[in-house]
Parts: C-alpha cells; sequence; structure tokens
C-alpha cells in the first residue's frame, strides 16, 4: 500500500513538472521576466500623434512678468526606454529668476498634435477663494490653443509634470499642497503632491491643464497669524 502511495505521489510530481515546463514554453520572454518578479514597463501611448501644424494665429500674451507663449509639436514615439526617466521637453515661466520659474515636463508622446501653450500668472486677489486654511503662495494658469487661436483642452496621452519652487514666506514646505480649479464644481481640488526638500521643488502629475494654485495648508491658528 505504501509503495502504490508512493508511484502515485511521484506520478502527480511529474505532471505538474511536466505542465510547468509547457507553460513555459508558451510564456513570451516578457511574461517569463515579470513572473520572476521583474515588473513590466509602463504602457505606453496607443494614440499615434498627428502631424505637426503650421501657427495661423498667435494669441496675445498677457503683460505681466513671466508669462509666455511656447509651440508644442508633436512628437514621433519611438522606442521608449524600459527604465525611467522618458525622454521630454521643459517649457517654463519666463521669470527673470532661474529660481522662480514654474516647469511643465511634456514626455515624448504626452501630446499628440500641434498646440500653442500659455503660461499665465494670477494675482492673489484675482484668484477663486481659498479654504480659510490654505495659505496661497503662487497661482498660474498653463492654457491651451489649437494653431487658429483657440483656447481648448487637448486630451493628454501621458499625464504631465508640473514643478515648481516655493518661496521664503513658506513655514513648513511638507505642508505645501497643489490644487487644480474646477470650473464645473467652482472649487479647489487637490492634486498629488511630492515636497522635494532638497531640490526646493514641488513635483505634481496632472492629467488636465487649467488654473493651479501652491498653497500652504496651515492649521486654523497658524492661518490666523499668518494672516
Amino acid at each position: 500500500m505504501t509503495t502504490g502511495r508512493t508511484r502515485f505521489v511521484i506520478s502527480v510530481a511529474l505532471v505538474a513538472a511536466a505542465t510547468a515546463v509547457v507553460v513555459a514554453a508558451l510564456l513570451r520572454p516578457d511574461q517569463v521576466a515579470w513572473s520572476q518578479g521583474v515588473l513590466p514597463p509602463p504602457p505606453g501611448p496607443t494614440v499615434r500623434p498627428k502631424e505637426a501644424e503650421p501657427i495661423a494665429k498667435r494669441p496675445a500674451v498677457p503683460n505681466v512678468s513671466g508669462a509666455v507663449l511656447h509651440v508644442v509639436q508633436p512628437t514621433p514615439l519611438p522606442p521608449l526606454p524600459r527604465v525611467p526617466p522618458i525622454p521630454a521637453t521643459y517649457f517654463s515661466s519666463s521669470d527673470g529668476d532661474d529660481a522662480l520659474r514654474v516647469r511643465l515636463r511634456v514626455e515624448v508622446g504626452a501630446i499628440g498634435e500641434t498646440i500653442q501653450l500659455m503660461y499665465e500668472p494670477i494675482a492673489l486677489d484675482r484668484a477663486p477663494p481659498f479654504a480659510r486654511t490654505a495659505v496661497a503662495q503662487r497661482v498660474f494658469r498653463w492654457q491651451a490653443y489649437d494653431p487658429k487661436g483657440n483656447a481648448f483642452n487637448p486630451t493628454l496621452l501621458r499625464p504631465l509634470v508640473l514643478e515648481l519652487p516655493w518661496s521664503a514666506r513658506v513655514t513648513n514646505p511638507s505642508r505645501l499642497l497643489l490644487l487644480q480649479y474646477d470650473d464645473a464644481k467652482k472649487r479647489w481640488l487637490p492634486v498629488v503632491t511630492a515636497v522635494d526638500r532638497e531640490r526646493g521643488l514641488v513635483t505634481s502629475r496632472v492629467l488636465t491643464l487649467g488654473l493651479f494654485a501652491l498653497v500652504e495648508d496651515l492649521r486654523p491658528g497658524e492661518a490666523r497669524e499668518a494672516r
């Protein structure tokens, strides 16, 4: 009886081993690598970019310090690297001091059509109201225009990365938060924010352009003192 059970166990083991060999043979190399604990690369854009278009009309750039207009052309999609960073182009505000510039990182394939990209700083007293505990540090808008000069919201094929420094007025950088204004809901919404103390930068990934604000989220008592 013991011999029969032993033969049964050996048979099951052989069948399992043979099945594993067959499955491994059927898997593609990238699937095998993933099964061994190596994560596959993130999926790239599935929509091919359009052909570049000439600019027929440029929108007027506001006469305020830092405002600037960039032309962004779609780029062919090269093979994307398996390990970040992905090749990208930076577009920034035109502040005289480089340390104050707001930068927008546009990765290859993120924008699939010709757009005109405008950065416009907004005065704090012209911004929509904030929560009582939020002390606004900076308000600005990234707005897209088509080649004919019409404002529109382009479809982003990859998230864009916002990078902006904070000023000496900030009392606690760990409480900095980037907000984006929702025109439909008429309120500010938080965006996932990373604070890099070594570089002195706040970084966020955004899926749409629009009106943004960097605020320091304070406790009620601290907010009263700050004001």
